[in-house]
């Protein structure tokens, strides 16, 4: 499994204030940034 941290320094915006295209395009990013992830050689 891979092990990384994600360090943001901003303001979030509380998912129940997003629309639903936005909370499925977030997810979306998420789920893309996950498959590079796990698509990468192990050391």
């Amino acid at each position: 499994m891979a092990q990384f941290m994600i360090l943001y320094k901003g303001d979030a915006t509380d998912v129940s204030e997003m629309t639903s295209k936005q909370v499925a395009d977030v997810m979306a990013e998420w789920g893309r940034m996950d498959g590079e992830s796990r698509r990468r050689p192990r050391r």
